[in-house]
């Protein structure tokens, strides 16, 4: 079975500007990965006009595990974050990326694989789709914008030094 991801709005807002500083690319992900979004990731996507998503390689679906969806409605999360997270119950090849922490959080508690796209590059790297060049260089722009904390950014060093 191939690896689905879950992308939130505003990780797709990130890999944006990381397509604009010439420091990742998506195209490659669509052939080695199935990339997700919901309908109500989608219609957020289209409000505010990224254009990293190439929707014709996506699928669209809507929220999966009603349970999770509501109570992540219930905890104040938006629909696009509450739907995209209902995809990640009992699923051994889904993950959901997120910034949002309490997102992170909530969906940990339901034992979800949700990560943050920082260690989806980490994963990209594995697959030998994103260079540990290019990683680097994605670890001290998070870093540099605060995105990621000083511990997140040296445990990110740390592995590409263990990694060579």
């Amino acid at each position: 079975m191939q690896m689905k991801f879950f992308i939130d709005t505003f990780s797709w807002k990130k890999i944006d500007i990381l397509g604009e500083l010439e420091l990742f690319s998506i195209e490659p992900v669509y052939d080695s990965l199935e990339m997700c979004i919901t309908h109500a990731v989608l219609t957020e996507i289209t409000h505010f006009k990224l254009r990293s998503c190439i929707l014709e390689k996506t699928q669209v679906l809507p929220y999966k595990d009603n349970k999770v969806y509501q109570d992540a409605l219930v905890f104040g999360f938006d629909e696009a974050d509450a739907s995209i997270v209902s995809h990640g119950v009992d699923e051994e090849d889904v993950y959901i990326i997120s910034e949002d922490r309490p997102l992170l959080a909530f969906g940990k508690g339901y034992g979800i694989k949700i990560i943050q796209l920082i260690d989806f590059m980490k994963v990209l790297t594995v697959l030998e789709i994103v260079s540990k060049k290019n990683l680097y260089q994605i670890n001290r722009k998070l870093r540099a914008v605060k995105n990621i904390s000083k511990k997140r950014e040296t445990s990110i060093k740390k592995w590409l030094k263990e990694n060579p």
